[in-house]
C-alpha cells in the first residue's frame, strides 16, 4: 500500500502473530496487537487466574522461544492490558484454522 487507512482510528486489530501485525501497520493507522501465544499447544489448564494463566503459557513459550520467561510474561501482561484498556473497536485478524481458532474462543 502507498498510502495508509485513516479511517481505523479508535480500532484496535487483534492479529495471529508478528507476520499479519508488520502487514497491518505498512497499511493502517489504527493499534496493532500481535497475540503471540499458540494456545493449542502446551498447557492451557482450567481453573486458573488470567494472571496465573498468563505465567503458566508465559513458561511454556519461553522455553520453546529460547527466551527469559520474565520477559515473555511481561509481553503477554501488556497485552491483556492493552485488550483491557481499548474502549474502541476490536478488528480481529486471525485465519478459519484450528490454530486461529483456537485463540479466540
Amino acid at each position: 500500500m502507498d498510502e495508509k487507512v485513516n479511517e481505523d482510528r479508535g480500532v484496535l486489530h487483534v492479529t495471529n502473530g508478528d507476520s499479519m501485525a508488520g502487514t497491518l501497520r505498512a497499511g493502517f493507522t489504527g493499534e496493532v496487537l500481535p497475540w503471540r501465544d499458540v494456545l493449542h499447544e502446551g498447557p492451557v489448564p482450567a481453573g486458573l487466574t488470567p494472571a496465573r494463566l498468563r505465567r503458566v503459557r508465559a513458561g511454556f513459550i519461553a522455553g520453546l522461544a529460547g527466551e527469559p520467561v520474565g520477559r515473555v510474561a511481561a509481553e503477554f501482561a501488556d497485552r491483556d492490558r492493552r485488550l483491557a484498556d481499548h474502549a474502541g473497536e476490536l478488528l480481529l485478524w486471525f485465519e478459519a484454522d484450528s490454530a486461529s481458532s483456537t485463540g479466540t474462543s
